[in-house]
């Protein structure tokens, strides 16, 4: 699903320019959903169940759906013509196309070696917390930081002009691991509140991150290309 969602995208929106704002935004409400979403999830299962839960989790799904199904305008296939080729000839050419080309290579390289800083401190805030001697809220908190701080992170940087946005990546993902580097000192965990959500800020970078991948891509190749980084991710 994010493959083909993070390929039509520009083929939805079409100029850079919107395509860039409209990617901002999603990151925007993906970070959001992690903070808010996660806390009505418990809500609601607290209320209703686990069993009850996981259905209205499948009927979510469903209307999801529906609401593409019917929304989507339906358009021509990018690919190439001809017939469906196997798996491994996709994710060849994919790979081919990723690191023959020193523009997609550094951009999906520079992905990947981020999720090292963008998944470790919820790896380790609820042992943190605990480490800390604060009660699991704490850590739930912990856990909470870096997405609200990446959603406003994705805000900040969608409001740049394009060109600003794309000479941001560099110098963003260097600021997104320094609060992580200052957590080593193991100051109390209301400071690594502040740390981890300023780091999230800093993951801003991803917005044109993700887009610059999209736009170099060729149409035809942007559904391999996005489903080979994301695998790598």
């Amino acid at each position: 699903f994010e493959a083909a969602h993070r390929a039509v995208v520009p083929d939805v929106l079409s100029e850079p320019r919107v395509v860039l704002a409209g990617t901002g935004l999603m990151r925007v409400l993906y970070q959001v959903d992690q903070v808010v979403g996660i806390v009505a999830a418990g809500v609601v299962i607290v209320m209703v169940g686990e069993r009850a839960g996981l259905l209205l989790d499948v009927a979510s799904f469903l209307v999801s759906g529906l609401v593409l199904a019917a929304t989507l305008r339906w358009r021509p296939a990018a690919r190439q013509a001809g017939a469906l080729t196997p798996l491994i000839a996709d994710v060849r050419s994919g790979w081919r196309l990723v690191f023959d080309d020193p523009s997609l290579r550094a951009l999906v390289l520079l992905g990947w070696s981020a999720a090292v800083f963008l998944v470790a401190p919820e790896a380790v805030a609820l042992a943190y917390a605990r480490d800390d001697g604060a009660d699991p809220a704490a850590g739930a908190a912990l856990m909470a930081s870096l997405p609200a701080g990446a959603a406003l992170g994705a805000w900040l940087v969608g409001r740049l002009d394009p060109l600003r946005q794309v000479r941001s990546i560099v110098p963003l993902a260097v600021v997104a691991c320094l609060p992580l580097m200052a957590t080593s000192l193991a100051p109390p965990w209301l400071v690594v509140l502040l740390l981890w959500f300023l780091s999230g800020v800093a993951q801003g970078f991803m917005v044109p991150l993700l887009t610059t991948v999209n736009l170099v891509t060729p149409p035809g190749m942007r559904g391999r290309v996005n489903g080979l980084a994301g695998g790598g991710f």
